[in-house]
């Protein structure tokens, strides 16, 4: 299941959430866990991965291949 990031515009809150057959152009409501309305925003996330031994934050392209590695 791919995981999404969202950010609350109504209080601010950033969480994560788990989303399965999700689809292009079939975008749902996301209610905020903490203040309970719906004016989410699903923000680009950033993922972990394990290039030789270290992990690494990717934040595009990938391990070896012209990515940004913090």
């Amino acid at each position: 299941m791919p995981m999404y990031e969202y950010k609350c515009a109504a209080c601010g809150e950033r969480f994560e959430r788990y989303e399965a057959g999700r689809t292009a152009g079939h975008e749902e409501k996301v209610a905020c866990p903490k203040c309970g309305r719906a004016k989410c925003e699903r923000m680009i996330s950033t993922f972990a991965a394990s290039c030789g031994g270290g992990n690494v934050s990717v934040t595009s392209g990938g391990c070896g291949g012209g990515g940004h590695f913090s």
